[in-house]
C-alpha cells in the first residue's frame, strides 16, 4: 500500500524508497528475480532525481539479491559501487554496511586480505556509531576469515 500511496502522490523518491524496502523483504522470501526487479527500478529513478545515498543503498541490497542468486562476482561490484557512493558521501552507516557486505563478497571470491580490511573497517565503523551487535557479527566474521573457517557459507543478510 505505501508503494500506490507514493505513485498516486507522484512521489519520485518515495516509491524508490519503497521500492528497496520491499526489496529487502524478498529477499528475506527468496523472491530474488523481483527484488532484483525493485532494486533496479529504484536505481533507475534515484538516477533521475540524482539521489546518491538512495542509489548506494539499492545497490546494497541489490548485492544481497545477486549474492542469494549465486551472482558473487556481479554482487561484489554493485557492492563495491555502494561503498564508493557512501565514502563519496560521507554516510558512515552505509559505509559500515556496504564495507562489511564487500568483505565477505571479497572472501567469497578468494580475496582474503582485501576481505579482512574491508571487515576491519566496517568493525572500526560500527563500533564508531555504537551498533554493538553489528559490531559483534563482523568480530566473528573476521574470526572466520581462515581458509579453515571459510566465508563461503556467509550470508550478507548475517544470519548464519
Amino acid at each position: 500500500s505505501a508503494l500506490q500511496l507514493a505513485t498516486d502522490a507522484g512521489d519520485n523518491e518515495m516509491i524508490a524508497k519503497t521500492l528497496v524496502n520491499r526489496s529487502e523483504v524478498l529477499i528475506a522470501r527468496d523472491a530474488l528475480a523481483e527484488a532484483l526487479d525493485h532494486c533496479d527500478r529504484a536505481l533507475q529513478i534515484y538516477a533521475e532525481v540524482g539521489d546518491e545515498i538512495g542509489r548506494g543503498e539499492a545497490l546494497r541490497w541489490r548485492a544481497h539479491a545477486q549474492s542469494r542468486a549465486g551472482q558473487v562476482s556481479e554482487a561484489e561490484r554493485s557492492a563495491a559501487e555502494a561503498f564508493q557512493i557512501a565514502v563519496r558521501a560521507g554516510t558512515r552507516l552505509l559505509e559500515a554496511e556496504s564495507a562489511r557486505d564487500l568483505g565477505v563478497l571479497r572472501g567469497m571470491l578468494g580475496d582474503r586480505a582485501g576481505a579482512s580490511r574491508l571487515l576491519r573497517r566496517a568493525l572500526t565503523l560500527f563500533v564508531d556509531l555504537g551498533a554493538r551487535r553489528e559490531a559483534a557479527d563482523v568480530e566473528a566474521l573476521l574470526a572466520r576469515a581462515t581458509p579453515a573457517g571459510s566465508l563461503d557459507a556467509i550470508d550478507l543478510d548475517m544470519e548464519s
